[in-house]
């Protein structure tokens, strides 16, 4: 599980809080039929809680490489911009492919 805390901490109050993400490469593993984003949102919600934190929104691209800019995900503009207007500082994946597979797309999310 990774947890990403965004380093501006100027909202004590929001440190039990997080949003969750969630990325799906293939369309051929999209859909509810398929286990990739149950498995996920399963496992991103199990540490959640065995850490205290409550899962305030939570953000999907589907059908997204994991070596696609975050500036070019429509799910992850919507969460840059919830953790912009609501304080939240923690932002929780399953994993670090999750988020990207390119070291640089990883570092520029950063």
């Amino acid at each position: 599980m990774l947890v990403h805390r965004i380093t501006n901490m100027g909202n004590l109050d929001k440190t039990a809080q997080a949003v969750a993400y969630y990325r799906t490469t293939s369309a051929t593993n999209v859909g509810l039929d398929k286990d990739s984003t149950s498995r996920q949102t399963e496992s991103v919600h199990a540490y959640a809680r065995l850490l205290g934190y409550t899962i305030t929104a939570e953000f999907y691209d589907a059908a997204v490489s994991g070596a696609d800019p975050i500036d070019q995900r429509p799910g992850f503009a919507a969460l840059l911009r919830e953790i912009t207007e609501s304080g939240v500082r923690t932002v929780l994946v399953e994993s670090a492919d999750r988020f990207a597979r390119d070291l640089a797309v990883q570092i520029a999310g950063a």
